[in-house]
């Protein structure tokens, strides 16, 4: 099995990294479930829409059709921030269910400094992303929290710190072509 799930918070770099990736194939998980919709809508607005149940409803049906594909890596969240009606977080769920840890046989967490967070959520004007100093350093709490009891559980995990996008591009495909060769992805 070749599955590979690497998880951040919004704005860390997970599209950046993974579109230089190579060997394996890319899924983004909100991309997975827009198609799904059938809806030409962004991710902001798909999470508006949808009630945290259908959310929850949709995120397993993207994984039950994972099971039948190989050689990939999903992009997605180990915390998923619950807002409220003013879009503030109220809470946090797990983004990836504990009945489907089986599902990948490695775990990679993009995780960056707040300040770089801050920065890089203030350039991208495509989409709402909280810019509080402090969310943003519980937001990465609670991604590290979710990514640590995978690993608590037995699976193999590993933190990529992504400050500079070269350096962390670099670093995230010499431990993919490693695990590859050694069989564990």
């Amino acid at each position: 099995m070749n599955r590979m799930y690497i998880g951040g918070v919004q704005g860390v770099g997970k599209d950046s990294l993974m579109g230089r990736v190579i060997g394996l194939k890319v899924i983004n998980f909100a991309e997975m479930m827009r198609d799904m919709l059938k809806a030409n809508l962004n991710h902001d607005v798909i999470l508006k829409k949808l009630t945290n149940l259908e959310i929850n409803k949709l995120r397993i049906k993207v994984l039950e059709n994972l099971k039948g594909q190989d050689n990939i890596i999903v992009n997605g969240h180990y915390a998923l921030p619950i807002r409220n009606y003013l879009s503030e977080i109220i809470d946090f769920e797990e983004g990836l269910p504990v009945e489907y840890y089986d599902l990948f046989s490695l775990y990679i967490l993009i995780n960056a400094s707040p300040k770089n967070l801050i920065e890089h959520r203030r350039l991208d004007f495509s989409r709402y992303r909280d810019q509080s100093l402090s969310n943003i350093e519980t937001e990465l709490c609670m991604e590290r929290l979710y990514f640590e009891k995978i690993k608590e559980m037995g699976y193999n995990g590993y933190i990529i710190i992504n400050n500079n996008l070269e350096s962390a591009s670099y670093n995230l495909n010499n431990f993919i072509r490693k695990n590859l060769n050694r069989g564990v992805v």
